[in-house]
């Protein structure tokens, strides 16, 4: 009855790094959401500092 019993414990162990494996699918999503928002941050910092540019080139015109 012990071995059985061992053999209990060895498949919660089984299931407890299933939900291990869960988390870090988790963690992934996660990233691939740090990913884009980094990716648009820094099209949006681009866009500003083409603005900036052209700004400055037609006060250039301006004046």
């Amino acid at each position: 009855d012990n071995d059985d019993d061992d053999d209990d414990d060895d498949d919660d162990d089984n299931v407890n790094n299933g939900n291990d494996d869960d988390d870090n699918d988790d963690d992934d999503d996660n990233n691939d959401c740090y990913c884009l928002l980094s990716a648009t941050l820094q099209l949006v910092i681009i866009n500003f500092y083409n603005i900036n540019q052209n700004a400055s080139h037609l006060n250039k015109m301006i004046y």
